[in-house]
């Protein structure tokens, strides 16, 4: 029983030195940045978007990227065997035509079908190739990038014009590899043709609740980690890598399915050398499951993701050339990221085999059991804090209220599916499974969006 008291008192205290961590990062006023300085400087960057199955956000996603503010950048999306129209709505609204561009760099991926460039927007290329998957499409995007700087999005993706602009700025040291960005949930704003209109809270208390996870991971833990040099994960929805440095690893890898993180631990473990950065304004509104079906199936592939890449890079634990990533980060990773839910279950069942036994009183057995309850409920609101303060979006005083409510809620009902879903994700990871269950697009409450068939067509810019 003291194992567990003690698993959740470290638990409490490692986020405690987050929060504190996080506190030192932020040192500005508490408002959001207004427009970020010219940098004409800024190496040149290709955005790289795979696709797969996605006519409903594509054109949205594209035309966000489009209106990047940005000295010098092209976009390339890579359709990775898309069934659906994907290809079709691509070719309709950009005036697409085959090229024989050859690739500029041999990264292995999947056969190329082919390689169209955009009458409409020389900046853009789509490529179209037999499925592999997201690192495998990556990949192919890789091949055929000539900047730089490669910046990673996904496909259901709006990039803000300053996004890319404020990211890349941690580029001016040439100690710097790779930088991530913010994601925030898209769900239940508006917007038309790639341009944010409106910020909102979902209506979805599924989607509210992924709120309230995305502000605890970006707004607490990476900034911390980020201040050590010690980030173990940058997000797929928006990263940004040096080029020659992948290329040199041997480009994404697709096994552990979990992409973005395995890329940043082999370059702790292979680069050994180079600051991976994070930098807290940079916003890119992702949409999230809004089903109880897509939200179970992406979580237990990322858990089961975390399983496959913690063991793969277990070389890293207590590691003396990344103090604070092998005796820290890493540790806290295993323990309450990946082992937590497993703990979270002996710990009830023993608590509750005591207790039958009557070797537990009702109060002791009730204490145990809002232990990590509370430690949830704290944490998350400290989250909510810190990250809606400096940096929120939620003006709506309604929006606001529910936010507050959904947080204080969260411990007695979602983080239970939470632990579900993260159980059968660890299973998953010890069979070896690796599957990716992809989520349907909702885009109920955007009212502003636009059907491709609705769309004047594009100009460049």
């Amino acid at each position: 029983m003291r194992i567990l008291v003690s698993f959740f008192l470290l638990y409490f205290a490692g986020y405690v030195t987050f929060h504190f961590l996080f506190l030192l990062q932020v040192r500005r006023p508490l408002r959001h940045p207004g427009p970020p300085p010219e940098q004409p400087w800024l190496p040149p960057c290709s955005i790289l978007v795979p696709a797969y199955n996605e006519e409903a956000t594509i054109l949205d996603t594209v035309e966000s990227c489009r209106r990047s503010r940005y000295p010098l950048f092209d976009i390339i999306v890579i359709n990775d065997g898309s069934q659906d129209g994907t290809l079709k709505v691509l070719q309709d609204t950009y005036d697409l035509a085959p090229t024989p561009r050859p690739p500029w760099r041999k990264v292995a991926h999947q056969t190329i079908r082919t390689v169209y460039f955009s009458r409409q927007d020389p900046r853009l290329l789509v490529i179209d190739k037999v499925n592999g998957g997201r690192a495998d499409a990556l990949n192919a995007g890789l091949s055929y990038s000539r900047h730089p700087l490669i910046a990673c999005i996904d496909a259901d993706s709006l990039v803000e014009p300053e996004s890319l602009l404020r990211c890349a700025a941690a580029f001016s040291s040439q100690e710097v590899v790779a930088a991530g960005g913010v994601v925030r949930v898209l769900n239940g704003c508006k917007f038309k043709d790639g341009v944010l209109q409106e910020v909102h809270l979902p209506r979805s208390p599924i989607a509210t609740m992924q709120v309230i996870e995305y502000t605890r991971a970006f707004f607490v833990q990476r900034p911390a980690m980020a201040r050590r040099n010690a980030l173990a994960i940058i997000s797929g929805a928006f990263g940004i890598f040096r080029r020659e440095m992948v290329v040199a690893l041997g480009g994404f890898e697709g096994r552990t399915s979990a992409e973005d993180m395995e890329m940043v631990l082999r370059i702790h473990a292979a680069w050994g050398k180079g600051r991976q950065a994070f930098v807290p304004e940079p916003v890119v509104w992702t949409e999230v499951p809004e089903r109880w079906r897509d939200l179970g199936g992406q979580r237990r592939r990322w858990h089961r993701g975390l399983a496959l890449t913690l063991w793969r890079y277990r070389r890293l634990l207590f590691s003396r050339r990344h103090p604070w990533l092998g005796w820290v980060i890493l540790p806290y990773f295993w323990l309450y990221e990946l082992l937590e839910p497993l703990v979270l279950l002996l710990g009830y069942a023993f608590t509750l085999a005591l207790f039958l036994r009557g070797d537990l009183t009702a109060a002791h057995a009730l204490g145990l059991f809002f232990l990590p309850v509370g430690a949830n409920l704290l944490l998350s609101s400290a989250a909510l804090l810190l990250g809606e303060v400096p940096y929120g979006r939620y003006r709506d005083i309604g929006d606001v209220l529910r936010l507050i409510f959904w947080t204080l809620s969260e411990p007695f009902w979602y983080r239970w599916f939470l632990t579900f879903w993260r159980l059968s994700g660890f299973w998953s990871a010890l069979k070896q499974e690796v599957t990716w269950e992809k989520p349907r697009r909702h885009r109920k409450g955007m009212s502003e969006a636009t059907s491709f068939q609705d769309r004047p067509r594009p100009s460049a810019h």
